[in-house]
């Protein structure tokens, strides 16, 4: 009995020694943000513009939609692999639902052309987006193609969880002010909308006016004047979209498309234009007051 109680008492010091010899537990270091700034050890001018901008502008500023390219090894047959990640523009946390288009981009790739597109960005955009809009990265391009079964089209911008895609075209650093306000203002509207949509409890007021109208179906003389007089009457600016694709008669919109409707309208049409167009339709401009109030609320800037 006495050897078997030494025995034990041996194998519980050892045990107590093991665990005091062990490494401290050291908590691993998320470098995942890390991905959209340049090597700190780049010192060229765009690396150092991109810093910059991060700095000054709490978001990240991208011109490739690649963001690591990292070396594997070599494989069996001597060939040297890579892992790679890209922005999935359209990508949502939470999402169950895949986007029916793909993206293709051409890059802006002179230094002037981005230096210009930097500068466009902080005084035509970013001037009116409060830090609680801003999205986490923006990804700048000379063009965007958006392709489905359909064909292709050129948008101003695509927007997704964690970066915004925008077309500034060719020629940014030659723009005059006037055509560099036509198209901030542009890119602002959708991406307002966007943004607005995500605060969900903010713009309950908005959609409370036309709650339980939303992708419900009505009747319609399939007509365009028709339709639209019935959508106004309802508190509707545009179509719905069936299948998230074709617009269509007979269907209000969802609330991400209202809202984009709305924006539009607040932020590219003088109040005493809408006040003359819709003052026989009481919904819509309840609506457009309400996101009146609420846009400067939550941070947009006149």
């Amino acid at each position: 009995m006495k050897n078997i109680l030494i025995f034990l008492s041996i194998v519980c010091l050892l045990g107590v020694g093991a665990c005091s010899e062990e490494d401290a537990l050291i908590a691993e270091y998320d470098n995942r943000y890390s991905n959209y700034l340049p090597n700190e050890s780049a010192t060229d001018e765009i690396s150092m513009l991109r810093r910059q901008f991060y700095e000054q502008e709490k978001s990240y500023l991208l011109f490739t939609d690649t963001i690591q390219y990292k070396p594997l090894g070599v494989d069996r047959y001597g060939t040297m692999q890579y892992f790679v990640e890209t922005i999935d523009i359209e990508y949502n946390v939470g999402s169950s639902s895949s986007s029916v288009y793909t993206y293709s981009y051409e890059y802006l790739t002179s230094v002037e052309e981005k230096k210009a597109a930097a500068a466009f960005m902080k005084e035509f955009l970013l001037s009116h987006l409060s830090s609680t809009l801003r999205p986490y990265s923006w990804f700048v391009t000379k063009n965007i193609t958006q392709s489905n079964f359909m064909g292709d089209s050129n948008p101003e911008i695509v927007t997704g969880e964690r970066c915004f895609a925008i077309a500034v075209g060719d020629g940014i650093a030659e723009y005059t002010d006037a055509e560099k306000e036509a198209l901030g203002m542009k890119i602002l509207q959708s991406a307002v909308g966007v943004i607005l949509s995500k605060k969900e409890s903010e713009m309950e007021p908005f959609f409370a006016v036309c709650d339980g109208s939303y992708e419900q179906y009505f009747d319609s003389d399939y007509t365009e004047e028709g339709n639209m007089e019935s959508l106004l009457q309802a508190g509707f600016l545009c179509k719905g979209l069936f299948w998230n694709v074709y617009e269509a008669f007979g269907l209000y919109p969802n609330k991400s498309r209202d809202l984009n409707s709305y924006t539009s309208l607040l932020l590219g049409t003088p109040e005493e234009e809408v006040i003359v167009k819709y003052s026989n339709y009481p919904l819509v401009m309840e609506k457009y007051y309400i996101l009146k109030d609420l846009i400067e609320k939550v941070g947009y800037i006149y």
